[in-house]
């Protein structure tokens, strides 16, 4: 099974974190994964762009800075890690 691992950060430091387990990694997907995260988070979900598509695709990791949420959040970013079990 694989997993999307969420992490809020706040001063470097993981201040949550969240493991999704998926069965496979679809970026047409990652809003609703992200909906999902935040959810459990309790968090308002941010507004997933072209580039945090891209970077999941490419790298399996996309980072949600305070300018990607509507409203103010009190942590510095959300950290999404795609990890894929052999």
């Amino acid at each position: 099974m694989n997993k999307l691992w969420a992490k809020i950060i706040k001063n470097d430091k993981i201040k949550k974190d969240y493991v999704l387990p998926i069965s496979s990694f679809n970026s047409k997907n990652l809003y609703d994964y992200l909906k999902q995260i935040c959810y459990e988070l309790k968090i308002e979900t941010p507004i997933v762009l072209t580039k945090h598509t891209s970077q999941m695709e490419e790298y399996g990791m996309t980072k949600f800075s305070k300018d990607d949420f509507v409203d103010y959040i009190d942590f510095d970013s959300l950290i999404l890690n795609y990890l894929e079990q052999p």
